[in-house]
């Protein structure tokens, strides 16, 4: 039977489109807010686009729960 998900998300490709997705997130959510730190327009992306990656990992792999 063949898998509905992705086989790889460690690909460069991949990986590099979780990771601009995550950072897409992290400053959409800002854009709305006002007297937001400069600070915060660098941290809240970074943590964010690797959190997606890292999760995207986690579910996707070998014991996860996408790989039954």
């Amino acid at each position: 039977m063949r898998q509905a998900y992705a086989q790889n998300v460690r690909g460069r490709g991949s990986t590099a489109l979780i990771a601009l997705a995550g950072a897409l997130i992290g400053i959409l959510a800002l854009v709305p807010l006002a007297h937001v730190d400069p600070w915060s327009w660098v941290v809240a992306p970074t943590i964010l686009a690797v959190g997606a990656v890292a999760q995207a990992r986690a579910l996707f792999s070998q014991g996860g729960p996408f790989r039954t």
